[in-house]
C-alpha cells in the first residue's frame, strides 16, 4: 500500500468539505521519540461533539481510519475502536473515532438525536446528508486513509444473507488483497480466540446494488476514495461484552499488522537489515464482573438492595492487571478502586455499571452489565 507521503491521488472531491469547514479542530496531544499523538474534535460546542485520536509514527507508511459507534447500541465496536486508538506503531499513521455518535451512545440507542442513521447518511458521489456524517466525512478528506476499518455488532449471526443478521463477519471491499487480509484476519480469530465454533467468523465482500444497504460510510470509503475498507461485525447477545470487545481489537490488529504493526523495508528496525526484531506486540487484558447475589443481571431487585461486585476474575494473558475502575453510577465516568465495588440501588429502572481495567503497558478493557431495580 501506499505511504501517506506521496501516496496515491484522494478521489473523493464530490461534496468536498475542508477540515474547518466540517467541524473539526485538531490539537497537538503529546509527542515522543516513536510516534507523536494528536486529537481531532468534531462539531465541538455542539451535543454531537466527539473526539478522534492521531497517531504517527516515524517511519512512513500507510494511514489507517478506525471508526466505532456509529450505531449508540453497539457497545464492543465503540469500545475497541477506544481501545486501539493508543497502541504503538512501527509505522504509518493511525487515526481512530470511537464515539462517532455520541448522542446515540449517550442513550444507548442505534439512532442519535437527529433521528437518523448515522451509516445511512453516506451516498456515494455526493456529499454525506447530515452534519455529523460530513464532519465524519472530513476525517476522511483530511488524513486521506489507506485502510479504513468500521466496527459494528449485530443481532444474529451473518449466514450469507445480511437481511437475517451480519454477526461474527468481516465483510470487506471488492478487491483481491481486502479478501485476503480479511480471511488471514478470520482465521487468526477462529484459530486463536473463538473458543466456541458456533460464533466462528466468516468472511464476505461488500453487498452490491439492488440488494446492499443504502449509503453506508465503508461503501462510500471504498468507492469514493479507492481505499481498501472493512467491516467488522459481532454479535450482540450471547459472548460476555469483554470478549466481543477483545475480538474487534484482535481483527482490527491483524488487519493493520502488515500495514502499522511490523518494520517496512528499509526500516532500521527490519531484521532482514541487521536490526532487532520488533517487540512482541502487547495483549489487550479481559476484564470480568461477578456479582453477589449470582446472576445478578437475571435478577430484579427492590429499592435499596445492594450488589456486590467483584473484579478479581479480570485477567491480562501477557502480563498483570494494574488499575481497576469503576462506573457504579451510570454516568459513564470512571474512578479508580480496588477489585471489589458495591452498588446501592437507590431508584427504581435500569443502572448500567461498568468495569474498565489496565494492564501493565496501558491497554484497557472494558465490561458493563445491567441492574434491574422495582
Amino acid at each position: 500500500m501506499p505511504s501517506n507521503t506521496g501516496r496515491r491521488p484522494f478521489l473523493a472531491a464530490v461534496g468536498g468539505i475542508a477540515l474547518a469547514g466540517a467541524g473539526i479542530a485538531a490539537t497537538s496531544e503529546r509527542a515522543n521519540a516513536a510516534q507523536a499523538d494528536e486529537k481531532v474534535t468534531l462539531l465541538e460546542g455542539t451535543e454531537y461533539e466527539t473526539t478522534g485520536y492521531v497517531q504517527t509514527a516515524d517511519a512512513d507508511g500507510p494511514t489507517v481510519l478506525v471508526v466505532g459507534g456509529l450505531h449508540g447500541n453497539e457497545v464492543a465496536g465503540y469500545e475497541a475502536a477506544a481501545n486501539v486508538s493508543d497502541m504503538e506503531l512501527e509505522r504509518g499513521r493511525l487515526v481512530t473515532v470511537p464515539r462517532a455518535n455520541a448522542t446515540a451512545i449517550e442513550s444507548g440507542t442505534r439512532i442519535g438525536a437527529d433521528g437518523t442513521d448515522l451509516n445511512r447518511q453516506f451516498p456515494t458521489d455526493e456529499e454525506p446528508s447530515t452534519e455529523l456524517a460530513r464532519a465524519l466525512w472530513g476525517v476522511v478528506e483530511e488524513y486521506e486513509p489507506d485502510v479504513v476499518i468500521d466496527l459494528h455488532e449485530s443481532q444474529e449471526l451473518y449466514e450469507g444473507d445480511v437481511e437475517d443478521g451480519v454477526g461474527q463477519a468481516i465483510f470487506h471491499s471488492r478487491d483481491v488483497r481486502a479478501e485476503e487480509e480479511a480471511q488471514e484476519a478470520a482465521e487468526t480469530l477462529n484459530e486463536d480466540y473463538v473458543d466456541d465454533s458456533t460464533y466462528d467468523f466468516t468472511v464476505a465482500p461488500f453487498s452490491l446494488p439492488p440488494s446492499e444497504t443504502p449509503n453506508m460510510f465503508v461503501h462510500k470509503a471504498a468507492r469514493d476514495t479507492d481505499a481498501t475498507a472493512f467491516l467488522a461485525e459481532t454479535v450482540s447477545d450471547g459472548p460476555e461484552l469483554s470478549t466481543r470487545i477483545h475480538w474487534h481489537a484482535r481483527v482490527v490488529r491483524s488487519l493493520v499488522w502488515e500495514e502499522l504493526l511490523t518494520p517496512g523495508e528499509g526500516d532500521p528496525e527490519d531484521p532482514d537489515d541487521g536490526g532487532d526484531a520488533p517487540e512482541e506486540e502487547n495483549e489487550i487484558p479481559v476484564a470480568r464482573i461477578e456479582t453477589d447475589p449470582e446472576n445478578a443481571e437475571e435478577t430484579v431487585f427492590s429499592k435499596g438492595e445492594t450488589v456486590n461486585l467483584d473484579a478479581s476474575a479480570s485477567e491480562d494473558p501477557d502480563g498483570e492487571i494494574v488499575t481497576y475502575e469503576w462506573d457504579v453510577n451510570g454516568t459513564n465516568e470512571f474512578e479508580e478502586g480496588d477489585e471489589t465495588a458495591e452498588v446501592t440501588l437507590s431508584f427504581c429502572g435500569e443502572l448500567p455499571v461498568a468495569l474498565r481495567v489496565t494492564d501493565d503497558e496501558g491497554a484497557t478493557a472494558t465490561e458493563e452489565l445491567v441492574l434491574s431495580t422495582v
